[in-house]
């Protein structure tokens, strides 16, 4: 959703998930160009160099700034790419965004059915009935330790970049306040921008989780109760 707002501005360049195991993602809504793996190849053995080249090369007069999306996962499951983590942690010029989800139940849930539907983004023209699905409490409760430990580490490794945190609430309750903080953070001329992408889960979560009431059961009285809505 932010990408694909910023992708149009024409001061910015924004590239998607360069860093995914599987993939090159470049731009949203675009095939993987990388169709052979010999970029994901070069990427995996040199990932400082491809950031530091190929993201951040010199650009036209005109670019502001680029930058690219990543989830802390990409560079802890993959070998070798802590060197990235240091290098990313070490170039203090460069602006961080930090969003996250604060409703980590809803994050949750968003995941599993992208994974069941293999589908990972929703567009407006978009026509599609999901049954609602069972959520193992247990895997959930892990995600949710991670995605903590994920933002804390964040937090640590970015505290002397320019640092902008924002929730993906409030992106999506303020989404033109929010995108005015964003651009002028990147230090660009805020502009009226809209997202070409949508949430996919917009249901009630007791009417997306099949086996709500479990959750409710197990997580009354827990660290977890926060995340059930009254």
């Amino acid at each position: 959703m932010l990408q694909s707002a910023l992708t149009c501005h024409p001061e910015l360049i924004t590239y998607g998930e360069c860093l995914h195991p599987n993939k090159i993602f470049f731009k949203v809504r675009a095939p993987d160009w990388d169709t052979g793996g010999v970029w994901k190849a070069w990427r995996n053995i040199h990932p400082v160099a491809f950031v530091r080249d190929v993201i951040y090369q010199a650009y036209d007069e005109g670019v502001a700034a680029a930058g690219f999306k990543i989830f802390p996962e990409h560079l802890d499951r993959q070998p070798g790419m802590e060197v990235l983590w240091d290098w990313l942690a070490t170039e203090q010029d460069i602006a961080v965004i930090s969003l996250h989800r604060k409703d980590l139940l809803a994050y949750f849930l968003s995941l599993e059915v992208a994974q069941r539907a293999q589908r990972w983004m929703s567009l407006p023209d978009a026509q599609w009935v999901q049954e609602p699905i069972p959520i193992d409490p247990e895997k959930a409760e892990h995600t949710f330790e991670r995605r903590l430990r994920y933002q804390s580490l964040i937090r640590e490794r970015f505290a002397h970049h320019p640092f902008l945190e924002l929730t993906y609430e409030d992106l999506t309750r303020d989404t033109h306040s929010s995108l005015e903080r964003i651009q002028s953070h990147l230090g660009v001329e805020p502009r009226t921008l809209a997202p070409t992408t949508l949430k996919q889960e917009n249901r009630p979560l007791c009417e997306a989780i099949s086996n709500y009431p479990e959750l409710v059961r197990r997580w009354r009285g827990t660290r977890w109760e926060s995340l059930l809505p009254e």
